[in-house]
């Protein structure tokens, strides 16, 4: 990690994703983690509208990504449509939706390969349990959005 930056530029050594830890932040850490989300993505970040979750990626102690999880927009025509919902439910039930709203890469693209795979597939696993835990309902979905321009 470069000692004047919040970010990886070059490879650790013996890069190995089973030590990557993706978890909950913890209340104490949220304030940071909101603002190295603000600072170094590209949308920047203020705040959730309505509810939402924030998670750490570790390795060996130290960040190296960032995520966070919001409640689902009320209108997505092409979610909508493959949900197959009518109306009345697609108004009713975007609580049930977990939209990842900001994904974060603390680190020059490369120097943690499949982080994102790994990272997403950690979060999917836990999501709805840990809403469940917070909000007191499960997720029934978990969607993202990817820019194919950028990514």
């Amino acid at each position: 990690m470069n000692s004047d930056s919040d970010t990886f530029s070059t490879p650790p050594p013996a890069i190995c994703l089973t030590e990557v830890i993706v978890r909950l932040a913890k209340p104490h850490e949220r304030r940071r983690r909101d603002v190295l989300t603000d600072r170094h993505h590209n949308l920047g970040f203020k705040r959730f509208a309505g509810r939402g979750m924030r998670y750490m990626f570790e390795w060996r102690g130290y960040w190296i990504g960032l995520a966070g999880w919001q409640s689902g927009a009320f209108k997505c025509r092409p979610r909508d449509r493959w949900i197959g919902w009518t109306r009345t439910l697609q108004f009713s039930r975007p609580k049930l939706i977990g939209n990842n709203t900001r994904f974060l890469a603390l680190a020059t693209p490369g120097v943690f390969p499949d982080l994102a795979s790994h990272a997403l597939a950690a979060m999917t696993q836990t999501l709805s349990a840990e809403w469940q835990a917070e909000y007191g309902h499960p997720l029934l979905l978990a969607k993202t959005f990817v820019e194919p321009d950028r990514f």
